[in-house]
């Protein structure tokens, strides 16, 4: 399962605790003013990473000018598996499922640049205090505290054990079994999240009229989802392998039915696709979330 830190959880709550079912799709829809300050102060960038993370579909701060003072009002669209992360989450805390060892927490993927770095010390493992001294050596000031500060965040997460600073520079550093697993813990943790796009949409029959709201970064153009479809295009030449025909055929029948969809304003089940669809999704799961992505935006376009 996909794992939200904190604030990502905290968020989701508020969410669950204001959503109501339109059709087939549950709607957040609450005043923004609700919102603990520290949420406020950088909404668009967690839910930007709840749409990552397939949490949210798309989502909305709308202002409305009609009110004195004006007022804000948070939209968001939440997928399937939203509904249903915190029931997973305790499921998988009993089973002891994406636990580091010890049970100390929940994975947690690293920064890229901390991620660089862990992998260099990975590969310096033998020689780590020549590595850590010629690593500090002539650095500024400025990028002597980021060193540092990278630094302690392995050993927050438990990934390396420094017991000693000799002349200010980590000594005897070692690394602790979760650093040994981080690796293939997160090889682990991405093919879940690849798995879990699956459950975005369940496409059923639905209809929407009217709304002037429009929903984050995935609702576009119909000229975006052109220039979408011809970037999944490049995807398959690239890592299509031996399915690429398979996967150009199905591409054609995903962008068929996002034409219709736009033209009729409709949405209707299509079990056959998914069949299809799912079949490739263990060997290429890229280009599963690639046209789950087209068909979200032809649904929002209907929302919008």
């Amino acid at each position: 399962m996909v794992c939200l830190n904190n604030i990502q959880e905290e968020l989701l709550k508020i969410l669950l605790d204001n959503f109501h079912e339109n059709g087939t799709t549950s709607v957040a829809k609450f005043d923004y003013e609700i919102l603990p300050l520290h949420i406020r102060l950088d909404i668009h960038n967690i839910m930007n990473e709840l749409q990552e993370l397939h949490i949210l579909v798309g989502f909305e701060i709308e202002t409305n000018w009609d009110t004195t003072p004006y007022t804000n009002e948070v939209i968001a669209i939440l997928t399937p598996y939203a509904k249903k992360y915190f029931s997973e989450k305790e499921t998988n805390e009993k089973k002891q499922n994406w636990k580091l060892a010890g049970g100390k927490d929940m994975f947690r993927t690293l920064t890229p640049k901390v991620r660089a770095l862990f992998a260099e010390i990975l590969e310096n493992r033998d020689i780590l205090d020549e590595y850590f001294k010629n690593k500090f050596e002539d650095l500024s000031y400025d990028d002597d505290v980021v060193l540092r500060g990278m630094i302690e965040e392995l050993i927050n997460k438990d990934l390396i054990s420094v017991p000693l600073w000799a002349e200010n520079l980590p000594y005897n550093v070692s690394i602790t079994y979760n650093g040994t697993i981080y690796f293939e813990q997160e090889a682990e943790f991405e093919k879940q999240k690849e798995i879990n796009a699956a459950q975005i949409f369940n496409i059923d029959t639905f209809n929407a009229h009217g709304s002037n709201v429009t929903f984050g970064n995935v609702i576009n153009s119909t000229q975006s989802i052109d220039n979408s479809i011809e970037q999944v295009k490049k995807l398959i030449d690239e890592h299509g392998g031996d399915d690429k025909k398979e996967l150009n055929e199905l591409l054609e029948d995903v962008k068929e039915i996002c034409g219709n969809i736009n033209e009729t304003k409709t949405i209707h089940k299509n079990s056959g696709l998914m069949k299809r669809l799912n079949k490739n999704i263990e060997k290429h799961g890229w280009f599963y979330s690639s046209v789950i992505q087209l068909l979200g935006k032809s649904v929002f376009q209907v929302l919008g």
